[in-house]
């Protein structure tokens, strides 16, 4: 078979060949595998965002540990709590966002993560209460969402975000920060002991996990909360087909070019 090929000039053509297919096989195959975990994924935070919040209480028996370590199934990820306590904005820190265009509001913008004292004297942690438009980004262009007193919010737990070679660099003097990272926006670094040690407690650690604001709404709306269900995009399958069409494709082609090829060697 191999003098074969040879006489017909096709072993690299041959070789080439298997190697794309073996390619393009393995592609669509990674991608069905993407879609068993998207989805598994997007089950998980589902059943999250639909679950009963977990009353205040329940906060000091939680054991997460960060979703990079644990996964998602093992880890506190999205999980639904009810907090009571106070609002401290005068700690109140910007991280630049560009929400969805189809998002109200959307557009360029900041999420705002303001610091919560938690009732009965727990540990205070970070909340992302929501969306500003860059031109709503100073809390006096919006006074009646600057919420004072006790108040009762439903968040979800959220692993503070890492940083990538991508990230850009915080710029503290002017509130523009570039992460969801408890220990970077309070500037853990440069804080004393007794400060790092309010942001620690039973529970998840204030300084390596955040809650996202579900509800209230605040007067004024804003900030806007995010919505309770994350939209997650799962076109998996659509790739995964895509890479075998092409495997079909290639296959169908490197046959119409050996038939091509035997009766050029034929009419010779």
């Amino acid at each position: 078979m191999l003098d074969n090929l040879r006489g017909k000039r096709l072993i690299a053509p041959t070789v080439a060949a298997l190697a794309a297919l073996a390619v393009l096989v393995g592609l669509g195959s990674w991608q069905w595998q993407r879609k068993t975990w998207k989805e598994e994924l997007i089950a998980t935070i589902a059943a999250r965002a639909s679950a009963e919040p977990l009353l205040p209480e329940r906060w000091s028996s939680l054991a997460c540990r960060p979703l990079g370590e644990a996964g998602l199934a093992e880890s506190c990820e999205f999980t639904t709590v009810r907090l009571i306590g106070r609002f401290d904005h005068a700690g109140e820190r910007h991280v630049f966002t560009n929400a969805p265009r189809g998002a109200v509001p959307g557009g360029p913008g900041y999420w705002v993560l303001t610091p919560f004292d938690r009732a009965a004297g727990d540990a205070r942690l970070y909340v992302n209460r929501g969306f500003v438009p860059e031109a709503r980004k100073d809390p006096q262009t919006r006074p009646d969402g600057q919420v004072s007193g006790e108040i009762e919010i439903i968040g979800q737990i959220r692993t503070a975000e890492q940083r990538g070679p991508f990230t850009g660099a915080a710029t503290p003097a002017a509130n523009i920060w570039f992460l969801r990272h408890p220990r970077e926006l309070l500037g853990a670094s440069d804080a004393s002991a007794a400060e790092l040690a309010r942001w620690q407690g039973k529970g998840p650690s204030g300084l390596d996990f955040y809650v996202d604001q579900i509800s209230p709404v605040p007067p004024g709306g804003l900030p806007a909360p995010r919505a309770s269900r994350i939209e997650i995009p799962n076109r998996h399958l659509e790739y995964a087909l895509t890479w075998w069409g092409l495997a079909l494709t290639l296959v169908g082609i490197f046959a119409a070019f050996v038939l091509s090829r035997r009766r050029e060697l034929r009419g010779a």
